[in-house]
């Protein structure tokens, strides 16, 4: 009887060791949107793999570059540097000037590394960008943008910077609704680019218009909403995400005009907008909690982007044309949450989220179901449809209602020409587009490859009418 009691009490404790592992592994619960269903259970894509400590205060930006990860750790005044094992390699307090003058950052709260290796720093409370080396020696310091076209209370405060292949200089500022801040490559000041549109409600509005000065002068100010990061992807075009909350466009893609060119699924023009669900149950009843409010964007070599949400904490990857792959993350206390995120960035296959309120980087790490999902785009994006066929199925084993999946397995199906298999698969993934498109082609085909015998069979059909009618014609003579 003690024999039995004693492997009963070990069961039960191996039992709650695994569960709480793997409860420890996934603190949050998979999910996804699609037409069809709307918010939908779905796999994980992505599980927090470890957590770095690597004694900051209040970092508020970092970077990748050749597997270097470099944070602007603002409560510190300084520059973290870490290698690819998130090992201290070092850190950039000060530079010399060139008066030969030990100079301190103050509160620099972004930066930008270029492929040399020259370090951009937003110098946020010093109202400047500074220009190191790889070895932290000064190359240059750009100041305060000069123009006539700024205003007398222009003032100037850098929080994000970014820098192209062609040397030119982009730089976000804190209240600065212009747009983002062009420099040249010679850090002169060149232009405000990407302006957003004035937001406001219209009622208002009209309220304004009825006003006394008094009261307008106690409204608030219709101002254009101001960007709040950037990245740059591979061909030069600009990513930046906006702070306004309920925003039609929170993530846009600038091209060097300034101009949103994000792509959108075939047949669509909306926006990714992050959650669209805002009512949630809980213990204290219904809540509504707004909109998703984008802080950070990262993309990556297939073109793919994922966005930081800092509304609820959670991270939504994107294809290059804007459809949603999947969602992952959430606030909390334990492993693998978030307090207060401020950055994401690609690192290979894994994705790393910089949380202020923790002072960490957590390594989120794609599952299997994960993994399968970005083979299938890269395949996709590189023109192997055997490959994406492959892992588009492969997805379906693991979730069934993924529509993309049917729709991305139709593509390959569609390019390779198969337009009647296609056609099947864009009905499951309930995408018209794509389906009217394979549909037309169809048509097209089968009217190629049998129209001779549709004519012949026509030709026969009136020959027969033809020879019938005289027939009958011979027939009622003879009757007569």
């Amino acid at each position: 009887m003690r024999r039995k009691l004693a492997v009963a009490l070990i069961t039960i404790f191996l039992f709650s060791a695994i569960g709480s592992t793997i409860y420890a592994s996934a603190p949050y619960r998979g999910y996804t949107y699609t037409e069809q269903w709307g918010g939908t259970a779905s796999p994980n894509a992505y599980l927090p793999l470890k957590v770095i400590y690597p004694g900051l205060d209040s970092p508020s930006d970092f970077m990748i570059r050749n597997d270097y990860i470099y944070i602007a750790d603002t409560g510190n005044n300084r520059i973290v540097v870490l290698d690819s094992s998130f090992e201290f390699v070092r850190e950039i307090y000060s530079y010399i000037n060139e008066d030969g003058q030990e100079m301190t950052f103050s509160s620099p709260e972004g930066l930008f590394v270029n492929t040399d290796h020259d370090i951009y720093i937003a110098d946020t409370e010093n109202n400047q960008i500074v220009v190191l080396n790889t070895n932290g020696e000064l190359i240059r310091i750009i100041g305060e943008p000069r123009s006539d076209i700024l205003p007398a209370d222009f003032r100037y405060f850098p929080t994000r910077v970014a820098v192209s292949r062609a040397g030119r200089i982009y730089v976000i500022g804190r209240g600065i609704f212009h747009g983002i801040i062009e420099f040249d490559p010679d850090g002169n000041f060149s232009r405000f680019m990407g302006t957003n549109r004035v937001s406001f409600n219209p009622l208002d509005y009209l309220w304004r218009r009825f006003a006394t000065e008094e009261q307008r002068r106690r409204m608030a100010v219709f101002l254009p909403t101001s960007f709040n990061s950037l990245e740059i992807d591979d061909i030069g075009f600009i990513f930046t995400t906006v702070t306004e909350e309920g925003s039609d466009n929170p993530v846009q893609r600038l091209n060097p005009g300034g101009i949103d060119v994000i792509r959108f699924p075939q047949g669509t023009t909306i926006h990714p907008v992050g959650d669209l669900s805002f009512v949630s149950m809980g213990a204290q009843g219904v809540t509504f909690s707004g909109t998703s409010i984008f802080v950070d964007v990262t993309v990556n070599e297939y073109g793919m982007y994922a966005v930081l949400d800092s509304k609820r904490g959670r991270v939504f990857v994107y294809s290059a044309d804007s459809q949603l792959l999947y969602i992952f993350g959430k606030y909390g206390i334990q492993e693998g949450t978030f307090r207060v995120p401020i950055g994401i960035s690609w690192f290979g296959e894994d994705i790393l989220v910089l949380d202020r309120g923790n002072n960490s980087i957590t390594v989120f790490t794609p599952t299997e179901y994960g993994n399968f999902i970005n083979n299938a785009i890269k395949n996709h994006i590189i023109g192997n449809d055997d490959l994406t066929t492959y892992y588009w199925n492969r997805v379906l084993q693991l979730n069934t209602n993924y529509a993309l999946a049917h729709v991305g397995i139709g593509r390959s199906l569609y390019r390779q020409g198969y337009y009647r298999e296609a056609m099947e698969y864009f009905m499951r993934g309930n995408n018209r587009f794509y389906y009217s498109r394979a549909f037309a082609n169809f048509r097209r085909e089968f009217l190629r490859d049998n129209l001779g015998y549709v004519l012949t069979g026509i030709v026969i059909l009136c020959v027969g009418l033809v020879a019938l009618n005289i027939r009958k014609r011979a027939k009622h003579g003879i009757a007569e």
